[in-house]
């Protein structure tokens, strides 16, 4: 599924930043801009973007969610 994938490469680069920041290297990013990436990672793992529910389930509104999921891992700059 795409949007476990896209939250997987999300969690890697966020990841990779995370290193960064601890080894003081100058490509981290600041700690502010850390801090966000991880809210939009929890954002983004509550949301149902990536639930994966049956097509009798989806609601009406999927592309909504669709769309804020994507923003959730797209917000930040750690996670681009």
């Amino acid at each position: 599924m795409a949007a476990w994938e896209l939250l997987w490469d999300a969690r890697q680069a966020y990841a990779a930043s995370a290193e960064a920041r601890k080894q003081d290297r100058g490509d981290a990013p600041t700690e502010t801009a850390l801090k966000q990436a991880y809210e939009s990672l929890l954002a983004a793992e509550g949301s149902d973007g990536a639930g994966g529910s049956a097509p009798s389930t989806v609601p009406p509104n999927d592309a909504e969610f669709d769309a804020l999921y994507r923003k959730h891992l797209n917000r930040c700059p750690t996670l681009r």
